[in-house]
């Protein structure tokens, strides 16, 4: 079903059935030699000479009333996969605002589209078989694509067998693994969910694979009207639940997050186990294959992503660098690590922007890190790295807060904390989950807490929403847990 509301499309289109022409009349200026293309457009505006007729009722929810559109029925015949053997069909659940649109392609190749009405037009092509405006819905997106809508994208891809827009999406998605932490991420099929997550060159943490995957799958009970159990989320989930590469997890992650979900029951547990203290990888159930990236797991330079929407104040504006204004949160860790540097949103409205960017890591009244500088900031990328010249060890239990001055062009901004985005309980023998009240998140064996800190003067960075979306870390050697699988 197609649904897109009346008031944006009538913001963006005219109603041209509206306009009375002669139907039997085909007008043009005297001196003028009408194309093949003019004669087509002028018959789609007058209906003159049509011979079919095409009744489309939107749905019921829609204030839009039926529309009869007078056709001619060779064009239809040719252009798209409605039946004409008789002389009247009906469309259901269709808007007759965008089926216009659509008729307007059918006979003139053209089609006035913006990013409002692009999704529900693509959907209306691929169910009537209109293959060159399908071609022209993805050009749009493609030429327009942020990376908020690479799942969306890669998921219409797979509809409509577009297998160079899907390696194009993967291609995406491994420059910027982080994707798989936001709420697009959660639109996905199972089918586009188990693609992406097979994949080799995703570049993150496989704890951050498998929380993702437990996001999904809550929703996924949620759009099913389940209650959010560990049956239950594994039923949703079926044979997906492998593509996580749990071999690759460190023990404690195991014991205190996995086991505890119920995601996988005890002989799976078992067999797990039994396959990590032997180091022997049999072929099976559980992918033993080694994500590209992470060859030198101890090394690498790990991301925390803490949010699950990038937003851009569409409504309302954007989120303000003024140069005044002090963005800050602060941040407890279970663990020592060491800190790397964070990200930053990119400009809203430009491909790119100049920022005068200020960034202090403090501990209680003393300056830890202060970095000073002007960057070039990119719309094309979903963050923008500043790492620190050296790593900073971070100390367990210790507050420290990281605190921004951005002069600049208006960014976009995060929202809604990618904190565990479940916490469990057992209720009657059965595990049930349920949303934390704090933003904590556990990756690589540390627990990562966040508050909202006290050196915020005027920025609205908090817990829930703004800037500050990443933190890059390590987990020094020595603190580690991991065991080499040999």
């Amino acid at each position: 079903m197609i649904f897109v509301t009346t008031e944006t499309l009538a913001k963006h289109y005219d109603r041209r059935l509206s306009t009375v022409i002669t139907q039997n009349v085909m007008s043009f200026k005297e001196d003028a030699a009408p194309t093949i293309v003019d004669c087509l457009r002028q018959m789609f505006r007058t209906s003159a000479h049509s011979d079919f007729a095409i009744e489309v009722i939107p749905p019921a929810s829609d204030s839009e009333t039926r529309q009869t559109f007078s056709v001619h029925k060779c064009l239809i015949a040719c252009r798209s996969n409605i039946p004409v053997k008789s002389e009247r069909h009906i469309i259901h659940d269709t808007s007759p605002i965008l089926f216009d649109t659509l008729l307007q392609f059918i006979y003139t190749d053209e089609a006035s589209m913006t990013k409002d009405i692009v999704v529900p037009l693509l959907h209306l092509s691929r169910k009537l078989n209109v293959k060159g405006l399908e071609a022209e819905c993805f050009n749009f997106l493609i030429n327009r694509l942020t990376f908020p809508d690479v799942c969306m994208l890669y998921e219409e891809a797979r509809l409509s067998q577009r297998d160079d827009v899907k390696e194009m999406c993967k291609e995406k998605i491994t420059e910027n693994p982080s994707i798989i932490q936001t709420s697009s991420f959660l639109t996905l099929s199972l089918g586009g969910l188990k693609e992406l997550l097979s994949m080799d060159d995703l570049a993150v943490d496989e704890s951050v694979v498998f929380n993702s995957v437990m996001a999904w799958a809550r929703q996924g009970c949620e759009k099913k009207s389940l209650d959010v159990t560990s049956k239950n989320l594994r039923e949703v989930l079926g044979d997906t639940v492998f593509t996580v590469r749990y071999i690759w997890l460190t023990d404690e992650f195991i014991g205190s997050v996995v086991a505890k979900s119920g995601l996988l029951d005890n002989d799976e547990l078992s067999e797990l186990l039994e396959i990590k203290l032997s180091g022997k990888f049999p072929s099976g159930r559980f992918l033993v294959q080694k994500r590209n990236w992470n060859e030198n797991a101890e090394n690498d330079v790990k991301i925390l992503f803490r949010f699950l929407e990038i937003r851009n104040f569409e409504d309302c504006g954007f989120w303000s660098c003024d140069g005044d204004s002090l963005d800050a949160i602060a941040l407890t860790v279970s663990k020592p690590i060491l800190l790397c540097g964070v990200t930053l949103y990119g400009p809203r409205e430009t491909k790119s922007g100049l920022y005068q960017v200020l960034l202090e890591l403090r501990n209680g009244t003393e300056c830890v890190q202060k970095l000073k500088i002007q960057m070039l900031m990119k719309k094309s990328s979903l963050t923008n790295l500043i790492r620190f010249s050296e790593p900073v060890k971070l100390f367990a239990e210790h507050k420290y807060d990281i605190v921004l001055r951005l002069k600049g062009p208006g960014t976009y901004y995060g929202a809604l904390q990618n904190a565990e985005m479940f916490m469990s309980m057992q209720v009657d023998g059965c595990t049930e989950f349920y949303q934390p009240d704090i933003p904590r998140f556990n990756q690589d064996g540390v627990v990562f807490t966040f508050s909202n800190s006290q050196l915020g003067v005027g920025g609205r960075t908090d817990v829930h929403m703004g800037q500050i979306p990443e933190i890059l870390y390590k987990v020094p050697v020595q603190d580690n847990t991991e065991k080499s699988l040999k």
